[in-house]
């Protein structure tokens, strides 16, 4: 007798694909593309009858979710967008999950930012924040603020950057997410720098070398060294005192 898959042993492999999609955004992005694509296909396959049709449907939307960022991280912002409101769509159909829906405001926040239309970006990440708040996670209130501070930096607003940036690394659990304080540490130098505060930046990016070394990859590298270049271009035409 052929006993037939348990429909839940797609659950585990459907996580793998999300992991090793986001794992790639950097490095390759175009393979993470190609799995973000496969875990949707995966997603739409599941059985709602046997799994549940709320349940599945919050799947579903995750995986268009990160689709829609895998595209966003390749530079393809239409399809991205595209696929952004298909997955707020389906969310509709699911559970309600305040997370779920937090986390599609954080990535579709990002797509704004990158077509420039950071109030509306900042809106969507407020609103994120509010509801890991009620959530009780600092961790997640600290990657908005990061957000919001990166946001306000690509528009030129260093300053209030700076603030948040500085408010959001202090509440990051770095052993949670080692990929997302570096992004923060080097968010935070930058706007310092953009301050003119070039020795705070400098002794940052030395406070957290040893971040860097257990889990920088080769294009997060690559940031920190053009940072570090503009930095100590910086600091050879002014006084060390300064």
């Amino acid at each position: 007798m052929i006993c037939e898959p348990s429909p839940r042993a797609a659950l585990p492999d459907l996580l793998a694909l999300f992991r090793h999609s986001r794992a790639l955004r950097d490095e390759d992005p175009a393979q993470s593309v190609a799995l973000a694509r496969r875990a949707a296909d995966l997603a739409e396959a599941l059985d709602a009858e046997l799994l549940g049709t709320d349940e599945v449907a919050d799947l579903q939307a995750r995986a268009w979710m990160e689709l829609g960022d895998a595209c966003r991280a390749a530079g393809d912002l239409f399809a991205a967008e595209a696929t952004f409101a298909h997955a707020t769509v389906v969310r509709r159909e699911g559970t309600g999950d305040p997370l779920l829906r937090a986390l599609l405001l954080e990535h579709r926040a990002a797509l704004l930012g990158e077509r420039g239309r950071a109030s509306e970006a900042l809106a969507f990440l407020e609103t994120a924040r509010r509801t890991y708040e009620e959530l009780r996670d600092q961790h997640l209130v600290g990657r908005v603020l990061v957000g919001k501070g990166t946001q306000l930096a690509a528009a030129g607003e260093p300053l209030r950057a700076l603030q948040l940036l500085r408010e959001g690394l202090g509440k990051l659990d770095r052993e949670r997410d080692p990929q997302l304080a570096l992004a923060a540490v080097h968010a935070t130098a930058r706007a310092l720098a953009d301050c003119r505060r070039l020795w705070e930046a400098h002794a940052l990016l030395l406070q957290h070398q040893a971040l860097h070394a257990q889990h920088a990859g080769p294009a997060v590298l690559r940031r920190r060294r053009a940072l570090e270049e503009r930095i100590q271009a910086g600091l050879g035409r002014q006084p060390s005192s300064a």
